[in-house]
């Protein structure tokens, strides 16, 4: 019998950890980051060698961990303020097209106009966009042991991010076209 109340309070631990580790797995990759980094920068000779393979491991499990939040976060509100606003963007578009006149002098004036809760939708995927793309480029950058980092090599991380930024546009725009159907 008492074997199998240590099972059972084994199990019970073991249940626990993991609740608390899916919970708080954000701050806990950030921190065992940060630790990882503190011992890298502090060791010296072979432990600095294991240091950076641990530290290496610490920066993808990180990355992924921000992955994971912003494309939870993220991927949903385009994807429901696409739907409302998918079907009324034609008009927004035609509006856009009948805004842009041009005068007798050669300059070019715009008189569109939007309600708030559009720009504000608007505003709302586009940002969802950029850090959709922001984050799956700087995974990428990671995955590449940082060599495609902004500080590193701009003019390719730039790149990256509008490949990136293009790309999420692309798949979320098909799935609302999908759905729509």
């Amino acid at each position: 019998p008492l074997g199998w109340i240590l099972k059972l309070l084994h199990l019970i631990v073991q249940i626990i950890a993991t609740a608390i580790m899916i919970i708080f797995w954000m701050p806990l990759s950030a921190w065992f980051k940060f630790v990882a980094e503190c011992k890298y920068e502090t060791s010296r000779g072979i432990e600095k060698v294991k240091a950076r393979k641990y530290k290496r491991c610490m920066d993808l499990t990180s990355s992924r961990a921000e992955l994971m939040e912003v494309s939870i976060e993220d991927t949903f509100e385009p994807m429901i303020q696409g739907y409302i606003i998918l079907p009324s963007i034609f008009g927004i578009f035609s509006s856009l097209g009948e805004s842009v006149t041009m005068d007798a002098d050669g300059t070019v004036k715009f008189g569109i106009e939007f309600s708030t809760t559009e720009i504000a939708q608007m505003i709302s995927v586009i940002t969802s966009f950029i850090s959709l793309a922001w984050c799956f480029s700087e995974y990428n950058s990671v995955q590449k042991n940082m060599y495609l980092d902004i500080s590193g090599s701009p003019f390719s991380r730039i790149v990256m991010f509008l490949y990136m930024f293009f790309q999420v546009i692309a798949r979320l725009f098909a799935f609302l076209i999908f759905t729509l159907y």
